[in-house]
């Protein structure tokens, strides 16, 4: 079978241009331009994007590595948001790690957002009333006075 490549920006570095990796077996249905993957990049672990895959490569195929994973926990874009981020590079000048970063999308699990109601007791007695004035709540005491029914 034929070798795929893909064109991967680094995360976090200073280089700004694309890096070639090889694709391995295990993720050639998975993996997509703007897909997030885990790359070999010197000696550490890092996270890159692909913007784009291809068949050839101008690069000796004994230099290259393959890539190690794809990124859990993050979503990947669209060609659009892709295309939209090159262009942002070219327009502005940004690299392209800037570029990425920032149309591709947050989170990939939006916690729900919970209220919390609080309601009176309407058995307020004069008890408690007459313990928060002992200490000193004059705010607590005020209020549940207001409040009582």
């Amino acid at each position: 079978m034929k070798n795929l490549f893909a064109d991967i920006i680094v995360a976090n570095t200073n280089v700004d241009r694309p890096f070639t990796y090889l694709i391995p077996m295990n993720l050639r249905d998975k993996v997509t331009p703007g897909c997030p993957v885990l790359i070999e990049f010197g000696k550490l672990t890092k996270k890159g994007y692909i913007i784009d895959i291809k068949e050839e490569s101008d690069v000796d195929i004994s230099k290259l590595k393959y890539i190690k994973d794809i990124e859990n926990g993050e979503l990947s874009t669209d060609e659009n948001l892709l295309r939209l981020a090159i262009w942002i590079k070219h327009r502005y000048g940004v690299t392209f790690d800037k570029a990425i970063s920032t149309v591709m999308p947050v989170k990939s699990n939006v916690e729900e957002k919970t209220t919390n109601e609080i309601f009176l007791n309407q058995d307020i007695g004069e008890d408690i009333i007459k313990e928060l004035t002992k200490k000193r709540k004059v705010a607590w005491v005020r209020l549940l006075k207001e409040l009582k029914i």
